[in-house]
């Protein structure tokens, strides 16, 4: 679905339904605070993409309420928000205010430059937070997985006075105004837990302020200094770049590791795939520049013997694991084939006929 939405208030509020997962939004923009009932048509980012969405531009009354995202009150379990981007909302990114029972997934999303007052509004009042995962006490428990939050007004990451514990594996934060990763209360629902996680440029020594009772393994700031040549890129304006073919996020250097990186394969086993011979740390798992090219699924269609998807793409850098999921959420490997360099065939043998299945093909 492409969304139009006026500037006043937020651009696009998680259903108050059960399980939705946002699939083929293009981008959702304002136009100016308090210009409710104002439609601005776009054409749609990501118009093929599950859950290809980007929200940007938006402004609420004084700054306060432009968000991007809102998971807010109201919202049912099993939001999922995958392969998304949230930039230049006058308030925050994505906001999970008074959120008791979402359970909401963020994957793969980026979220920067928010609490921008683009409209030179006097008394403003945005709060330019990447996520905000909570506020008023709320107990709602959320999980973020290669998430990246930069360059935001006020925090990246951030709590918001939530007593829910939630779990952060292998995200980025990035020069953000204060904390890159803010979570200084301690839950009564759950644990905090953080893994696998980076931080660079933010308030105070590592840019961050954790309650001491969280579950922390393996992030940077324990027992690292990062420094600029750990990365590929720092340059933001990557950002913007347009997605790629297959409609995920931009492939490009920001914020990518360095070759050489102290902080590849630092990590530990968090349930999500990696290369080498641990996961890295932050939102990307380092490869060369010859093999950071999207791998691409084409031509699907039933064989003698099982579904066939053509794949292309192949850097030959290791096996290549095909890999199906009923939700998007779970992937199970029903295949592995020796490296390839280009173009293969491969078949599920075992794909049931009619259910739906996806499909993706990582190189390991």
């Amino acid at each position: 679905m492409d969304v139009a939405v006026g500037g006043g208030g937020d651009a696009l509020d998680a259903a108050a339904g059960d399980a939705p997962v946002l699939e083929r939004v293009g981008p959702v923009l304002g136009t100016e605070p308090d210009s409710v009932g104002s439609l601005v048509p776009f054409a749609a980012e990501g118009a093929r993409r599950r859950g290809g969405c980007a929200a940007g531009w938006n402004g609420g009354s004084g700054g306060n309420n432009g968000d991007g995202y809102a998971a807010k009150a109201g919202s049912g379990s099993g939001n999922i928000f995958r392969g998304c981007r949230a930039w230049y909302n006058s308030d925050d990114g994505w906001d999970c205010y008074d959120n008791n029972t979402g359970g909401i997934v963020f994957d793969n999303c980026w979220s920067f430059h928010n609490g921008t007052n683009l409209w030179n509004v006097s008394n403003f009042s945005g709060n330019g937070n990447g996520f905000k995962l909570g506020g008023a006490g709320t107990l709602g428990r959320h999980t973020l997985k290669n998430c990246m939050a930069f360059e935001n007004h006020s925090k990246g990451f951030d709590h918001n006075g939530s007593l829910g514990g939630h779990t952060l594996y292998n995200c980025t934060g990035f020069r953000n105004a204060k904390w890159n990763f803010s979570f200084y209360d301690t839950p009564t629902n759950g644990t905090n837990v953080f893994k696998n996680n980076l931080s660079y440029l933010g308030l105070g020594t590592s840019g961050t302020n954790i309650v001491a009772s969280s579950i922390m393994v393996s992030n940077s700031w324990q027992g690292f200094t990062v420094a600029d040549a750990d990365f590929a890129s720092l340059d933001v304006s990557l950002a913007f770049a347009p997605r790629n073919a297959d409609f995920s996020l931009p492939t490009n250097n920001f914020l990518r590791l360095a070759q050489g990186s102290q902080f590849i394969d630092k990590g530990v086993d968090a349930g999500l795939p990696y290369s080498g011979a641990a996961p890295d740390l932050g939102a990307f798992e380092w490869t060369s520049a010859a093999s950071a090219t999207s791998i691409l699924l084409s031509d699907p269609h039933w064989v003698a013997n099982g579904f066939q998807v053509h794949v292309d793409g192949l850097s030959g850098r290791g096996p290549a694991v095909l890999e199906t999921s009923a939700d998007l959420g779970t992937w199970l490997a029903v295949l592995t084939n020796p490296p390839v360099t280009g173009s293969t065939d491969v078949v599920d043998t075992n794909a049931p006929n009619p259910n739906a299945r996806f499909y993706r093909v990582k190189e390991q």
